[in-house]
Formats: C-alpha cells, sequence, structure tokens
C-alpha cells in the first residue's frame, strides 16, 4: 500500500513536469509573434496590449525582448525594450512560475535596464537600477550566469566612474563565476572588456597580452572587438605597421554594423595619430564621437572626446 501511495505520488509528479515542459514549448512557439506585435505597435497600443492580454506575460516573451535588448546597437532602443521587459515581469502568474525563476527574470531585466542608462550616461539612474537588480538577485535561484552579468554590469558602471580598482575587482569576480560554469564565451567577452579598460589606464602593453587571450576562441562580433582594441593597443606600443596590418583585417570580418563602423572610425584615428597624422587622427575622432553620441555610447563618446581633447 505505501508503495503504491508513492507511484502515485510519482505519477502526478511526473505529469506535472509533462506539463510544464509542454508549457515552456508552446510559450517559446508563440513568443516570436507576441515580439513582433509589441515592439511594432505605439507605446498607448502597447500598454493597452498588456494591460488587457494575458498572452503576453510569459516567461519566453520576457526573455525575448531582454535578448533584443542586449543585441541592441543604440542605447535608447535598448533602454526602451529593458523598461517592457520589466513592466511584464509583475504580470507573470506565480501558479506557472516559481517565485525564484520570477525573481531572476526581473534581476535580468533591470541588469539590462541598468546597462542602456550607463551608456546613455544616466549613472544615478543606473546606480539605483544595479541596486534594485542586487535586491532581486538575492532573492532569485542562484543562477550563476545571472550573478556573473550583474558583476560585469556593475563593473562598467564602476569603469565609467573612472572606479578602476573597484571595477577589476568584479571582472575577477565575474571571471571567477564563468569559469566554474565553464562559459568560455562570457570569459571571452569579459577578456575583451577588460582588455579596453587596461587601455583606458594606460596599459597598452597588459592589455595587448590579455586581448591576445581572448582571440584564442573569440568569435563574430567578439572576434572583432578583440581585434579593434588589439589594434588600438599594438599603435600605443609603437608598432604602426602592426596596427595597419589589424585594421586591415577587420575588412573579412563582415559588414559592420552602425556601432562597428564608430569603433573602426575610432581605431583609425587612433593608428592616425600613432603615424604623427594629428590632422586626420582629429578627423576620425570626430566622425567616431558622433556616431557615439548618436547611438547612446556615453562611454565611448567620452572617450573619443578625450582623445580629441589631447590633440
Amino acid at each position: 500500500m505505501g508503495a503504491g501511495r508513492y507511484d502515485g505520488a510519482f505519477r502526478r509528479t511526473c505529469h506535472r513536469v509533462e506539463e510544464q515542459t509542454n508549457t515552456w514549448r508552446q510559450e517559446n512557439q508563440e513568443a516570436p509573434q507576441r515580439l513582433a506585435q509589441l515592439v511594432t505597435v505605439s507605446p498607448a497600443q502597447r500598454a493597452l496590449l498588456i494591460d488587457n492580454s494575458a498572452q503576453f506575460a510569459t516567461a519566453a516573451v520576457v526573455l525575448g525582448l531582454l535578448h533584443r535588448a542586449r543585441r541592441q546597437d543604440e542605447a535608447p532602443q535598448a533602454q526602451a525594450l529593458a523598461q517592457l521587459a520589466l513592466e511584464l515581469v509583475p504580470k507573470l502568474s506565480t501558479r506557472r512560475y516559481s517565485v525564484g525563476l520570477i525573481a531572476d527574470l526581473r534581476c535580468y531585466a533591470l541588469v539590462e535596464l541598468a546597462s542602456a542608462q550607463e551608456r546613455l550616461g544616466r549613472l544615478a539612474q543606473s546606480q539605483a537600477t544595479l541596486r534594485r537588480a542586487e535586491y532581486a538577485q538575492h532573492l532569485g535561484s542562484g543562477d550563476a550566469e545571472l550573478e556573473a552579468r550583474l558583476l560585469v554590469t556593475q563593473a562598467r558602471w564602476l569603469a565609467r566612474c573612472y572606479r578602476y580598482p573597484e571595477a577589476f575587482q568584479k571582472v575577477r569576480d565575474a571571471e571567477e563565476i564563468l569559469q566554474e560554469i565553464a562559459d568560455r564565451d562570457g570569459e571571452t567577452a569579459l577578456r575583451v572588456l577588460y582588455g579596453r579598460w587596461l587601455l583606458d589606464t594606460h596599459q597598452p602593453g597588459e592589455a595587448s597580452w590579455e586581448l591576445r587571450r581572448a582571440l584564442r576562441h573569440a568569435a563574430g562580433q567578439q572576434r572583432f572587438e578583440a581585434i579593434c582594441a588589439l589594434a588600438e593597443a599594438v599603435a600605443a606600443l609603437g608598432d604602426v605597421v602592426k596596427a595597419r596590418r589589424l585594421l586591415a583585417s577587420l575588412a573579412s570580418e563582415g559588414a559592420p554594423t552602425a556601432q562597428a563602423a564608430a569603433r573602426l572610425a575610432w581605431l583609425e584615428g587612433c593608428v592616425s595619430a600613432a603615424e604623427g597624422s594629428p590632422e586626420l587622427a582629429v578627423h576620425f575622432f570626430r566622425e567616431a564621437h558622433e556616431a557615439f553620441v548618436r547611438l547612446g555610447c556615453g562611454d565611448e563618446a567620452d572617450r573619443a572626446e578625450r582623445a580629441l581633447d589631447r590633440l
């Protein structure tokens, strides 16, 4: 009789798992259509859709919005998508999703929102959002990848405030987590970011070493960014010929996005300055600065402005 009772409990558990799996599968199938509806209508229509239809309040839709925010070149668009995802989180059903998962999604949305705010130069807002994200993370499931993402976003904010020692410590903490969960892509992206900050703190030799390590596993956009940063480091070290060769190699990396084109202009300015062509460098730095401002990339715009001041 005891065995039968346990068999029944096991069957009920299996049934619930199967139901949840089917629910997630259906949500994932429907998410692209729901996302298309949300992002193509006006803000007023979007608010009506969210308030009057539960079909948009799914984890798959929230994650889809956040993935789009993360890939956005333009910071204002990234901010809008993250804000929309954050507005959907309170509408998620606690009968369908665990409290831990909902807290994770809230943390993820807040991290993406803080990142966009930091890129736009809204540092006080970004700091407040990061505090909310940290609180949500403590209530979540303990997802290691999300913890690392929060640490990296905190590091970006610290670096934007020129608090590089603290930023580097956050990077080391994030790297330790990414190594534990064997997230090589995350490690590579972090190494590229770290290399760029070493350049900002006038350590081109250390930056070059870090970026060469990143290039061992970098692909796609990460590879493009690593080569850009490495070329800048090499130019700062005085090897203009190698910097030009790296710059030329970027042509084979595919058609650049708007942000990538801005970084190429920045890099042309760095190499021109190293070659002793200040007028050409000023031209490219101005081009990069205008593009970064247009895209809402505040950190890169600040770097271009500082380079112009030096010339």
